[in-house]
């Protein structure tokens, strides 16, 4: 099961934790206004399912919003493997020809990019991705490879000595298998031990369990009332009275506590640093269900 794709399922629902539901509502309009690397005129930012603004067209009847000239252009078509001119109107590739056939598409509103030499070719969209958001499940303190419930909780201790205090406590590499031994099941007591009112989380190794304390649990607004997304799979497990005790199971029970620790603001950073370092034209990260496309 994919961790993040299952996220949404939070989104889909009125009911299910409506304090996160909010918050990481407020969290993606807040993506979706921001996280663009083109120029705000030109940029897109959308959500899968949704239909992309389409830049108005020039007002000259068949002429082109932007002309390509004066570059190497690569169409990747067997059949005509370069060209001399890009015609751009709206949204859509209206001409990829020579140069003489170019002017047939220029127009008073038409706007002309001179490439002086450079390359013009396909973008590479990249329509499925995780890279930022399995980022986020990696920050914070590493117990991987710790055993024992006192030496886990003795490196969480030490290390939050260690940071700011406004900075947000999470964590991650424990195995549900191996790290807590006779300890386990992990209960959101033994955080709260060394974190006090502070929220903390901590992903499993595989980034398909949490383990919370109650400070994050309130801080999310769940509680014993608080449903299951989708039970039997992506759950809490809960005491005899239904609170839950501090683990939550796949994702989209993950989410609220990881919103409420500002996740999303940090994924936001890491997706506006690292896209204009690549060569993509459209990136989709399906945690935040956002897709920021950049043109020109």
């Amino acid at each position: 099961m994919c961790i993040t794709c299952d996220w949404s399922k939070v989104l889909s629902s009125s009911n299910s934790f409506p304090i996160a539901r909010r918050r990481l509502l407020g969290q993606v309009g807040a993506f979706t206004a921001t996280a663009v690397v083109a120029p705000p005129e030109e940029a897109l930012a959308r959500a899968p399912g949704r239909q992309p603004r389409t830049p108005p067209a020039a007002k000259d009847s068949g002429k082109a919003d932007w002309l390509f000239l004066n570059g190497t252009i690569h169409t990747i078509n067997p059949a005509q493997l370069s060209a001399q001119a890009v015609a751009v109107r709206g949204t859509k590739i209206v001409d990829v020809g020579d140069a003489s056939g170019a002017a047939d598409w220029r127009g008073p509103k038409t706007r002309v990019v001179d490439l002086q030499g450079r390359m013009l070719m396909p973008g590479f969209i990249d329509s499925h991705n995780h890279l930022a958001s399995m980022g986020v499940t990696k920050l914070g303190v590493s117990i991987r490879s710790l055993v024992g419930k006192d030496k886990i909780l003795d490196a969480i201790n030490e290390w939050i000595a260690t940071q700011p205090p406004d900075a947000p406590l999470r964590g991650h590499g424990w195995s549900a298998n191996v790290s807590f031994g006779a300890d386990s099941p992990r209960r959101r007591e033994w955080l709260d031990e060394v974190t006090g009112d502070r929220p903390m989380y901590l992903w499993n190794e595989e980034a398909q369990q949490l383990w919370f304390n109650t400070a994050a649990m309130k801080a999310a607004g769940v509680s014993a009332r608080t449903p299951n997304p989708d039970p039997g799979k992506q759950c809490y497990a809960r005491d005899a009275d239904h609170t839950p005790t501090g683990l939550a199971v796949e994702g989209a029970a993950s989410l609220p506590m990881c919103v409420a620790l500002g996740m999303l603001s940090t994924l936001l950073r890491l997706l506006t640093e690292w896209m204009p370092i690549g060569f993509l034209t459209e990136y989709a990260d399906y945690s935040s269900g956002t897709v920021i496309s950049r043109i020109g």
